[in-house]
């Protein structure tokens, strides 16, 4: 049996086949042939998700698992994706149509939803870098969450153990929209030049805490130079990357109070989502050890996750940075498991 398997978000598009699982082995597969693709080269997920079968699949494929960077909408029976950071769109009866399957053996799922599931798959010793205590996988839900082109939230919740998913559960979540959390009188500054340098009205978790062009660490540093007084006469948006901003941040001081602040609001929409679950089985983070490697300030995010009022609850929740490489490729493979595929 030949599964492909899409991890795609704003980006980037990645996709690989599962192959070798069978009842014998537990439907344990091996990920093979990954290739990566650039999302602003294809018009649609679709062409995307073509390319690499055209190129790379060699006979029928079987089934397909995608996950895509937007909510999951049930519309008339068939799942649909709006991708929150990109003018992609797709459905699952497209994709199948596409690809010569029936709609059921089509799998479409969030991708955050994929990173969740990505927790209980990857190895504990080698993907993940621990910051705070030692995460118990067997007892509490796991929060997950991951700045990239946007902001990702899912939720890893243990469920009755004798059900077919194996005792947890991913759900994939949009919280990163609520309107971003001014503890202080800093993050309220920084908020307020947000909306006015932008010209929007709310500013969200999202438009702060991400690595997109245009959001994120992006809009910390340019909050940053506006609230200098020196700045504010003769203001203007400038060139700048987000890797431009991790660069410069040894030399640079407003970069590096940009890099503070994305840590420690980061860390504080951790915190106060993990206190809806309590997530006693970690909170996980994906994208910043890519991004920020050892520009990122493990402190100032830990101490972000105790700005609350159960900060006791909050301070005993293990906390860890994912490293693995395209990390939803091993969720993919155990969702695939779990559905004995």
């Amino acid at each position: 049996m030949t599964i492909v398997i899409g991890d795609t978000g704003g980006t980037n598009a990645h996709y690989a086949q599962l192959v070798g699982g069978n009842r014998s082995n537990g439907y344990r597969h091996n990920i093979v042939i990954p290739a990566h693709y650039k999302a602003r080269d294809f018009d649609t997920l679709n062409a995307s998700m073509m390319a690499y079968v055209n190129t790379h699949v060699k006979g029928k494929v079987d089934c397909a698992i995608i996950d895509a960077a937007g909510p999951v909408l049930n519309v008339e029976g068939d799942p649909q994706v709006k991708f929150s950071n990109s003018p992609w769109s797709c459905s699952r009866a497209q994709l199948a149509k596409d690809l010569g399957l029936r709609p059921k053996q089509v799998k479409l799922i969030n991708d955050f939803q994929a990173a969740a599931y990505a927790v209980k798959a990857l190895d504990p010793a080698k993907d993940f870098i621990r910051i705070r205590g030692i995460p118990d996988l067997e007892q509490g839900p796991c929060v997950v969450i991951g700045p990239g082109t946007g902001l990702g939230t899912a939720l890893l919740m243990p469920v009755m153990p004798d059900r077919n998913d194996k005792g947890f559960a991913a759900w994939a979540a949009e919280p990163q929209h609520y309107p971003a959390t001014d503890i202080n009188d800093h993050l309220h500054e920084l908020i307020a030049a947000v909306k006015k340098i932008r010209g929007i009205k709310i500013v969200s978790h999202e438009n702060l805490y991400c690595f997109g062009p245009d959001q994120g660490l992006v809009n910390l540093y340019h909050a940053n130079r506006y609230l200098e007084k020196w700045e504010k006469r003769s203001f203007r948006l400038s060139n700048i990357s987000p890797q431009d901003i991790v660069e410069r941040s040894s030399t640079d001081k407003i970069c590096r109070r940009a890099v503070w602040d994305f840590c420690f609001g980061l860390g504080l929409y951790a915190g106060q989502l993990a206190l809806y679950p309590l997530a006693d089985g970690g909170i996980y983070v994906l994208g910043v050890h890519e991004k920020l490697g050892n520009k990122f300030q493990a402190e100032a995010f830990l101490e972000g996750t105790l700005q609350n009022n159960k900060a006791s609850l909050v301070e005993r929740m293990p906390v860890s940075l994912v490293t693995a490489k395209t990390p939803a490729f091993k969720g993919l493979c155990y969702l695939a498991q779990k559905l004995k595929l």
